[in-house]
């Protein structure tokens, strides 16, 4: 009867760990006002500043190596091409609406991402073909 007691018990005081921080008491996951973890919030104007992205973030042919985000909705995106040791920049437009990420050129083309997740410095995102990282590398002030 013991035995039986002690295990209720131990099953009691055991609660389910978070998967982002493993804690059991904590703030992860969303709220009305943006992804939240502890006490970071995301929000549009954290995008602003220079975030480096982490290997394997392809969009087509093209891998995105690192985006400056500025206040006019416009970013430079750092990219590399395909079978290519040449980098070269882009300007493009950006939104941030409903947890999207949504970039466009005047070209017509656009591509997006979903916010995952956001622990400072680091933003996680999500397309069709996999899960990204980018960190955040300069905050707006700091960039030229």
């Amino acid at each position: 009867m013991k035995k039986i007691l002690f295990l209720l018990l131990a099953i009691f005081f055991v609660s389910c760990e978070c998967p982002y921080c493993g804690q059991t008491k904590c703030r992860c996951g969303y709220d009305d006002y943006g992804i939240i973890y502890e006490y970071d919030q995301f929000y549009a104007n954290k995008l602003l500043g220079e975030w480096q992205i982490c290997y394997g973030c392809k969009v087509g042919g093209i891998e995105l190596k690192d985006i400056k985000f500025f206040s006019s909705k416009r970013c430079d995106i750092v990219m590399l091409k395909s079978r290519s040791i040449d980098l070269y920049t882009e300007t493009w437009s950006y939104s941030y609406t409903g947890s999207y990420i949504r970039f466009y050129n005047n070209s017509g083309n656009s591509f997006s991402f979903k916010v995952k997740g956001y622990i400072y410095p680091e933003l996680y995102l999500q397309d069709s073909f996999g899960e990204y990282t980018w960190r955040k590398i300069k905050p707006y002030d700091c960039i030229n």
